[in-house]
């Protein structure tokens, strides 16, 4: 008796993900990895802050200012190109940074080199419709929440980075407006630790000596 032969099973092959919808030109999407730095600049936005990007050549310092005036033609920012020399010394490079702490800027962003993983992934990051629904949003929440006031907590972070990291006053000043724009992004009605405590790290070159 003949045996029946049945027909080998069929490979299941997943259909492949959707496709992203294209990008337009000057989209915060289309640049490779820093997500830290997007996140400053989207901070910038939303508080309308005068920024600072410092960072060495070709890592898309000109590409985040490009991206932030495609969602509002005035955000205001400087960009600064730095060359770390390997051989320098802590003291030395403050003093090649120390002119930058006198430019008037509210955050002080790194864009630093591109770790080449990064630069590999296919995966694409944080793009312009997400950060102009976050600006949006917390230009809205900001009408009527204006309030610059700190709680003990808030006090006691500063009382730290005024003694710990050396922020000078004008930086601690400068972090607090900084502070009520995070605030918003995330509908706070006060300034919490979490909120200051990110203000201050946008702050690189206000160290007393």
């Amino acid at each position: 008796m003949k045996r029946k032969r049945f027909p080998a099973k069929a490979a299941v092959v997943s259909p492949p993900p959707p496709a992203l919808p294209p990008l337009a030109e000057n989209d915060f999407g289309h640049i490779k990895g820093q997500e830290a730095s997007k996140r400053a600049v989207m901070v910038a936005l939303a508080g309308r802050h005068f920024a600072i990007l410092i960072g060495p050549a070709g890592n898309g310092k000109t590409m985040l200012i490009q991206a932030a005036k495609a969602i509002d033609p005035q955000f205001q920012a400087k960009e600064v190109t730095i060359w770390n020399r390997l051989n320098d010394s802590p003291r030395q490079r403050d003093r090649h940074w120390e002119p930058l702490s006198r430019l008037p800027a509210d955050l002080h962003i790194e864009v630093p080199c591109l770790p080449f993983s990064e630069w590999m992934n296919p995966r694409r990051g944080t793009d312009t419709a997400r950060v102009r629904q976050v600006v949006e949003h917390a230009r809205a929440f900001a009408v009527g929440h204006e309030d610059l006031t700190l709680d003990e907590g808030c006090l006691l972070l500063a009382k730290q980075a005024y003694q710990e990291l050396c922020l000078t006053p004008r930086g601690l000043n400068a972090a607090i407006p900084v502070a009520r724009t995070i605030a918003n992004m995330e509908e706070s009605e006060n300034i919490q630790e979490p909120h200051l405590a990110e203000a201050v790290q946008y702050r690189l070159f206000d160290r007393r000596q």
